[in-house]
């Protein structure tokens, strides 16, 4: 191999990283940990935590640089301070970045983790030898990866794709981003999951219950209680579809992919 790189992920809750060589193919198993609040001071806690762990393969002593793709600008971004007032400048030694250059001596990247999606599809996956093309990312939170001429967007703030905050819903919740009727607050795995726990608690209508201690259903029962029966989860499906949708369709038609 060329060499290797470590790449890491910064997600709604959790931080994961793993050595990868340079055809993108990882050595060894991935390291994760959970933060115990969503501060930046715990992720970075658990960014130091886990990179310490890893650097004990050789592979990762080898090292030539560290990859971040963070999930949502809403949580924090750890290349820039977001600020609704785009005039801000960015900090010009951003904390986590400088102090992970610091601590293990080697070149830091960061940016969103929907773009690092289309850049790893874009090279080895399903969108090789496109020159247009959009990459959904559908997790925790919504992001589009785009693909335009044959280079990934990333955008001045690292926030280009982030259509989880595109406004759908005028009278819909607010989002922590600060607006109104986000996407993320209709279709997003934890909008529904939270929503789902509503229609556990109050039995559905099928009497779909858990005892208390459980977790909450996950999507993938949802749509089980959807096909059940429950009127409930199926029009909460509907809505949370016909929101995606929109959101694509629009998507589409502004950067017209392949």
């Amino acid at each position: 191999t060329l060499g290797y790189a470590i790449g890491l992920e910064i997600g709604f809750d959790v931080v994961r990283a793993v050595v990868v060589d340079f055809n993108g193919q990882p050595i060894g198993a991935a390291k994760v940990y959970r933060p115990d609040n969503r501060e930046p001071p715990a992720f970075l806690r658990c960014v130091q935590k886990v990179l310490r762990e890893l650097f004990v393969q050789p592979e990762a002593r080898q090292a030539m640089g560290i990859g971040i793709g963070f999930a949502d600008r809403a949580a924090w971004n750890p290349a820039r301070v977001f600020s609704a007032d785009r005039a801000v400048a960015p900090v010009p030694t951003p904390p986590l970045v400088e102090s992970i250059r610091a601590a293990f001596e080697l070149p830091v990247l960061s940016r969103c983790d929907a773009a690092c999606a289309a850049l790893g599809e874009w090279r080895n996956g399903r969108l090789r030898g496109t020159d247009n093309g959009l990459f959904l990312l559908y997790a925790e939170g919504i992001g589009l990866g785009i693909i335009a001429r044959g280079r990934v967007v990333f955008g001045d703030w690292d926030d280009a794709g982030e259509i989880g905050h595109l406004p759908i819903d005028d009278d819909g919740e607010y989002c922590s981003c600060g607006n109104v009727g986000c996407l993320e607050t209709i279709a997003s795995q934890w909008a529904l999951a939270r929503k789902a726990k509503q229609i556990v608690e109050t039995g559905g209508q099928v009497g779909f219950r858990r005892p208390p201690s459980q977790r909450v259903p996950r999507v993938e029962e949802l749509c089980a209680m959807a096909a059940a029966g429950d009127l409930l989860a199926r029009n909460m499906l509907v809505k949370a579809g016909r929101a995606l949708g929109r959101a694509l369709a629009i998507s589409a038609t502004l950067f017209d992919p392949a």
